[in-house]
């Protein structure tokens, strides 16, 4: 991809002209082992308060947080690329993750790199599951978060309205998004391969978030007999459990409903394990030997890692779900090369090289 200037001039607005760097740090599902980015995970009140911090920090304009299950990257403006970076390191050690012990799980990018970065994450080609469209909304809800914080300005907003219609573009002039996975999906079929079918086995879905939805919606299309939604938001459950003719319970009877599901699918905000491994064997003790399936979306974890020791237990978390979303999209990389060709191009539209000044006429001796 063609260098571009050390500092943005963009031309918005008519005649108002941003000169801006862009930094971009982060790590994801490819880079990082899930603890760590449990370490760095933010509810959505952290967020809040990081996206104070930042704020404050020197030589930061604007930023914006984006976290998912998968990923936690930090986009900033920055008077200076070298300078906006060493602050966000800064800031990343304040929360007690020494980054130079980890320096390798985290990819810095700049200038038209940050901007490739952020086309890339959008269109999916970075996700877990490739071509996967939650991303969007969960750009969307980076973005307004931000807005609304006002940690972002014009310069910032313009980037993400350009990455939005790149997503778009992407979708709509290649296939990279056919067919419906998602994360979700692949945790249903993980499911449906260890019980052989669904047909006749009863599911709960803890939480009620675009996840918890996508994930129903995919053991409702695989013929599950029984969908139980338990969210702390009661009505929010029922708006679910409706939608898929399922039932649901009040968010503190989840546990007693373990006792009688084949199949669990969690994730929550919750900040700490909310399925813990002496729970889950007073649970098995009553289960006369049926076997348990827990698959854990949430970052950080719902479920305690030594649930899985447990016998009768199967579980998976994300990291999990990894080997088999890459072969469930693998044949999305063929488009990979267009995905990549129109991101060059958006780039260049939205961050374009200087025009190359005029050399001075050399004047000829002969006259």
């Amino acid at each position: 991809m063609e260098e571009f200037s050390i500092m943005f001039r963009m031309l918005v607005s008519g005649e108002r002209v941003y000169s801006m760097h862009l930094v971009v740090l982060g790590l994801n599902h490819k880079t990082s082992p899930l603890w760590l980015r449990e370490r760095l995970s933010f509810c959505a009140e952290a967020v809040r308060k990081a996206r104070q911090h930042l704020r404050q920090l020197p030589h930061i304009r604007e930023s914006m947080i984006l976290t998912t299950c998968n990923r936690v990257e930090f986009y900033c403006s920055c008077d200076s690329a070298d300078q906006g970076l060493r602050s966000l390191e800064q800031f990343i050690r304040e929360m007690d993750v020494d980054i130079s012990e980890y320096h390798d799980c985290f990819y810095r990018r700049t200038e038209g790199e940050a901007v490739a970065h952020l086309f890339r994450v959008i269109s999916g080609v970075d996700s877990m599951v490739m071509g996967e469209t939650q991303i969007i909304n969960q750009v969307k809800e980076a973005f307004c978060g931000a807005k609304e914080q006002g940690t972002i300005g014009e310069f910032m907003e313009h980037l993400v309205h350009a990455a939005l219609e790149v997503g778009k573009r992407v979708r709509r002039e290649t296939g990279i998004s056919e067919g419906p996975l998602n994360i979700g999906s692949v945790a249903v079929d993980m499911a449906r391969d260890f019980f052989g079918t669904l047909k006749d086995r009863s599911a709960l879905v803890v939480g009620a978030g675009e996840m918890s939805m996508l994930t129903a919606k995919s053991l409702a299309g695989n013929g599950i007999s029984t969908i139980t939604v338990a969210n702390r938001t009661v009505d929010k459950a029922r708006e679910i459990a409706h939608r898929l003719g399922g039932q649901a319970v009040n968010y503190e009877d989840f546990q007693n409903q373990l006792q009688s599901v084949d199949i669990v699918i969690s994730s929550t905000a919750a900040p700490h394990p909310i399925i813990k491994r002496s729970m889950v064997e007073k649970i098995m003790e009553h289960r006369q030997g049926r076997l348990l399936f827990i698959i854990d979306l949430a970052m950080p974890r719902d479920v305690e890692p030594e649930v899985a020791e447990v016998p009768g237990v199967r579980l998976h978390n994300i990291d999990g779900l990894e080997q088999a979303a890459e072969s469930a999209t693998h044949e999305r990389t063929r488009f990979l090369a267009e995905v990549s060709r129109i991101i060059e191009e958006e780039v260049g539209r939205f961050a374009p090289s200087p025009a190359p000044q005029p050399q001075p006429k050399k004047l000829s001796l002969l006259h």
